[in-house]
Formats: structure tokens, C-alpha cells, sequence
């Protein structure tokens, strides 16, 4: 409880609806597809009875957020400030992912991703 969690490849967003329901958070769901977030944010927004206000850029327990891991976390932008710098990232506790890997090509930008939250605020490369 009370963890900053982010999770790779959101998806539908049903991990972080769980961690929301077991006090988690905040809680950043990220994916790098619109689609998918534009349908992660519908369902964050269906279920916010679950967890609170969910809009994309809203500071919220559980927000969305675009990350392609092909830059290794340079493309990320704190959902609490649309113009915020990726050094603005609160200290992840908790790194999640679900069936993220049935590529291997992606691996190695997978790694480097986890590795650069994982770092910061650590004074860490």
C-alpha cells in the first residue's frame, strides 16, 4: 500500500485498477500504442468509482501516460503535468508488466526502460 507504481504495457488497464483497489498509488499506466491508451483511459474512467478521478494529465491515484521503451524513458511525461521534464518522475517503487515479452526484439529496450526508473532518484546510471 502506498507504493508509486508503474506498469509497462497497460493495456486494458486491469493491474492498476487491482493495485488501485488493494490502496497502491500513485499509479502510472503506460503503453506506448494510442489506441490502447485512448481505451485505457475509457476504462480507467468507467471504473473510477474503483479509485478516483482518472483523466490523462490530472495528478490522479491512477493516470495514463504515453512511454515508448524505445527511448529508454525519454518520451515519458509525468501524468501530473503534460509540460513537466521526464526528471520530474516521482521515485518508482514497483515496476509491473504483463505479457510484455512475446517479442524478443523489444528485450534489450525493455531492459534499458526498467532500468532507467528503477535509477532515478537513486544518483544511479
Amino acid at each position: 500500500a502506498g507504493r508509486a507504481c508503474l506498469e509497462l504495457g497497460a493495456g486494458c488497464g486491469l493491474v492498476g485498477l487491482s493495485l488501485a483497489q488493494v490502496g497502491a498509488g500513485p499509479i502510472f499506466l503506460t503503453d506506448s500504442n494510442q489506441q490502447a491508451l485512448d481505451n485505457l483511459d475509457h476504462n480507467l474512467a468507467l471504473n473510477r468509482h474503483l479509485h478516483g478521478e482518472t483523466k490523462r494529465g490530472s495528478g490522479a491515484t491512477v493516470a495514463s501516460a504515453y512511454l515508448d521503451w524505445g527511448d529508454h524513458g525519454a518520451s515519458w511525461r509525468p501524468p501530473t503535468s503534460a509540460s513537466a521534464s521526464a526528471d520530474d518522475t516521482p521515485e518508482i517503487d514497483v515496476i509491473l508488466g504483463s505479457d510484455i515479452t512475446y517479442d524478443e526484439d523489444v528485450i534489450p529496450d525493455l531492459v534499458k526502460t526498467i532500468r532507467t526508473f528503477l535509477c532515478r532518484g537513486q544518483g544511479r546510471q
